[in-house]
């Protein structure tokens, strides 16, 4: 007998008790109070029943119908009970019982990936081969719709016909738009076999059908469940300053992503955060493009455009190279810096020798810490931070960090100009952060051994991941250990940090040198990214990355 299938009343979703009480060695009884109204439904025989559609409130389970009641009863149930099989824990039976026993097999409510005739990427590589097929065949150098275009035109104007070709690259150009709709089509359906309830939307624990909510839902579900799709490689190239640049500073690029930050957009689709993208690298660029950062406003915290190349006039489903376009403003980075540290270019010393909003560990003051006001050893202002080495063990500087001012699972830039005295054999510079429970990665972090430390001021600097909870006790250190060379010295200026700015699936910072940037100061470099099918649909689609692998769990052939 097929089961007739109707809408949940709103109110079976209030529980009101449930209990679970040992009947024997093989059973449980499951007793639950919900209140709700019989709903009609005619059988295939003669005579009609009520059925009791009842919300499971376990994620094994689905919305299920049982036969309550005598028919026509309109009474609302107040209990039911329920034979739970101490084997259902393994086999997902269950026999409920309601004046008749009525035995269902519940089907499995984990995700099914890649099966034959149900795998939600076996359907949706159906929708992408398809998808990326029309992009082909209209690009084709041969039979595509510019290839045909010219073989038409240079045949047709060489006789001369031009009366007869009138009108004809307007056709041409309707047609590739109509190709672009197409592709966009195949989205909107590969989007609505994503938001099916019974084989997605309760498997992945969506709370609705909204697209944002469904992809951050199937990213964690494919984490708790190790499957993968095949990785992309986002490549970005160094950096290359305008010849005629003003400024002396520098541009930091990076490829991770953070659990906090947008990592961009592309033709009018935002890409959503994810706190789940922390600590990840970026899969999120497009194939290959060249971006350009220009200063349009030159003071002490310089703000520069950010641009990548021309986006496809006929949107994110066309037929053209992507590309970026405007991707928006980018802040040097002390802009922000004292909205999260005190004194950062140690300008202050209310104490002689004593820099204002910083705690002396090692060292003393006047005698290996100083306040330097000569001007040949200063980056920014009037003054600069002096370690001289006595022979001790260490010389150190802390500042607190409050979680007020810094926001967990977020990437930051910290930047800092370096100065050194000449001949140094020992010890070691560093600048990172410290806390209980806190750990900085390899990079995360300024280290340098002195023998290498610069002798003309230097930016260094590092990108550095907040930890999710921010210790009571998270500090920024300024060490110089190893027992450094004595009667030699190191000159720190001009501290930065600000959040990432991100943009084309990508993270910048911008610090600036002794020299201020100028209107006009240009910096460029190059991006690409080697893409995986499933993931560069991901993309286009939808603006987000996957779980991805070298060794994929769920393979590219799905959707080729």
């Amino acid at each position: 007998m097929q089961e007739q299938q109707h809408e949940p009343d709103k109110e079976i979703t209030k529980r009101r008790g449930r209990r679970l009480e040992p009947l024997d060695e093989s059973a449980f009884m499951l007793t639950m109070a919900v209140p709700c109204k019989a709903i009609p439904r005619r059988d295939e025989g003669a005579h009609s029943e009520h059925v009791f559609p009842l919300k499971v409130l376990t994620p094994e389970w689905r919305t299920i119908y049982y036969p309550v009641n005598e028919a026509g009863s309109t009474e609302f149930v107040n209990r039911f009970l329920f034979l739970i099989s101490r084997a259902f824990l393994g086999k997902a039976r269950l026999v409920a019982w309601a004046d008749q026993t009525h035995l269902t097999e519940l089907p499995g409510m984990s995700l099914d990936y890649t099966g034959a005739n149900n795998g939600l990427f076996t359907h949706l590589g159906k929708y992408i081969k398809y998808y990326n097929e029309f992009l082909a065949e209209a690009n084709d150098g041969t039979t595509g719709l510019d290839a045909v275009r010219k073989v038409i035109l240079d045949a047709l104007n060489a006789g001369p016909q031009f009366v007869a070709v009138q009108g004809l690259s307007a056709d041409f150009e309707g047609w590739k738009a109509q190709v672009a709709d197409q592709r966009a089509t195949f989205m909107g359906y590969a989007l609505k076999r994503l938001q099916d309830p019974s084989s997605v939307l309760r498997q992945i624990s969506a709370a609705t059908n909204d697209q944002d909510e469904i992809l951050k839902c199937l990213f964690q579900q494919m984490l708790a469940d190790s499957q993968t799709i095949e990785e992309s490689t986002v490549t970005i190239g160094s950096v290359s300053a305008g010849g005629s640049n003003a400024g002396n500073g520098k541009v930091f690029t990076t490829d991770d992503l953070d659990g906090v930050s947008s990592p961009g957009s592309r033709s009018g689709i935002s890409y959503p955060a994810m706190i789940e993208y922390a600590g990840r690298k970026t899969e999120l660029a497009v194939p290959s493009e060249s971006m350009t950062l220009e200063c349009t406003q030159a003071d002490e915290a310089a703000e520069f455009s950010w641009k990548g190349e021309y986006p496809d006039p006929l949107g994110p489903y066309g037929l053209g190279p992507e590309g970026s376009g405007e991707i928006g403003t980018v802040r040097e980075i002390h802009d922000t810096t004292e909205s999260i540290l005190t004194n950062p270019d140690f300008e202050e010393f209310t104490t002689p020798d004593v820099p204002d909003g910083w705690d002396i560990v090692a060292g003393a003051a006047g005698n290996e810490i100083f306040e330097n006001t000569n001007l040949a050893d200063v980056s920014h202002g009037e003054k600069s931070l002096k370690y001289t080495a006595t022979g001790g063990a260490s010389i150190e500087i802390s500042q607190s960090i409050s979680d007020s001012t810094v926001t967990g699972k977020q990437l930051y830039l910290v930047s800092a100009q370096i100065l050194a005295d000449s001949g140094i054999g020992s010890g070691t510079f560093l600048i990172q952060f410290e806390g209980t429970g806190y750990t900085p990665g390899s990079t995360e972090k300024i280290e340098i051994a002195s023998a290498s430390l610069p002798t003309a001021f230097d930016t260094r600097a590092f990108f550095v991941a907040m930890p999710a909870s921010i210790p009571s006790d998270f500090k920024l250190v300024i060490r110089w250990s190893g027992t450094p060379t004595s009667g030699k010295s190191v000159y720190i200026d001009d501290l930065g940090i600000a959040p990432v700015t991100y943009g084309g699936g990508i993270g910048v910072g911008i610090v600036r040198g002794p020299t201020i940037f100028g209107l006009g100061d240009r910096f460029t470099f190059s991006v690409s990214n080697t893409e995986g099918v499933f993931q560069a649909a991901f993309r286009e689609m939808f603006g987000v990355q996957l779980p991805s692998s070298s060794s994929p769990t769920i393979s590219d052939t799905l959707a080729q």
